[in-house]
């Protein structure tokens, strides 16, 4: 039998994993830039934080499901102040770990009269180590360059470490208009 030394249970985080790559989010589906949450790849922290907000506000979230240790599903409920569920809209994100990661956001309302909404993604990266981020030490530092591509509707978050090759690229895909 071998024993199984240092560790931790930790109540407080969900974990997806698949091949490389890993995400680290709390209880409720989110990246919130505390600790250790966040997406790697080859132990390397890509995305460190990540803040939804629809219509100018924070979804109040209240469930999150891993899926076979690859997928994860969340639902938030979107509070305008009427909570009656013919009226109230929710908010669910889904989110597939591979190669990458794949998010979707969904909008759902049962109400008689339409609801527009805009939903905003601000997105953090320090492209930390696990260590690093585990520990909340830095080993090195750099500034990270946001470069938004219209066309391709990519973002491109590039590491300026003169010692270090690092980048992640998001994409959004949506049939509404995006806007950076």
């Amino acid at each position: 039998m071998s024993q199984v030394r240092d560790l931790r249970v930790r109540p407080d985080l969900r974990y997806l994993a698949s091949g490389w790559s890993t995400l680290v989010t709390d209880v409720l589906g989110r990246i919130t830039g505390g600790g250790s949450h966040g997406f790697f790849v080859d132990n390397t922290r890509l995305i460190s934080r990540e803040r939804i907000t629809v219509n100018g506000r924070d979804p109040l979230p209240f469930n999150t499901a891993t899926v076979d240790g690859h997928a994860q599903l969340s639902y938030a409920e979107l509070v305008e102040g009427e909570n009656l569920p013919s009226r109230a809209i929710y908010l669910t994100v889904e989110r597939f770990l591979g190669d990458g990661l794949r998010t979707r956001l969904a909008l759902h309302s049962w109400a008689v009269e339409p609801y527009h909404a805009e939903i905003r993604v601000a997105l953090a990266a320090d492209f930390a180590d696990t260590k690093e981020a585990e520990g909340g030490q830095r080993q090195q530092h750099a500034d990270v360059i946001e470069k938004w591509d219209a066309d391709a509707a990519e973002l491109h978050l590039v590491y300026a470490h003169p010692d270090l090759d690092r980048a992640v690229v998001v994409r959004a895909e949506t049939a509404g208009r995006i806007r950076y």
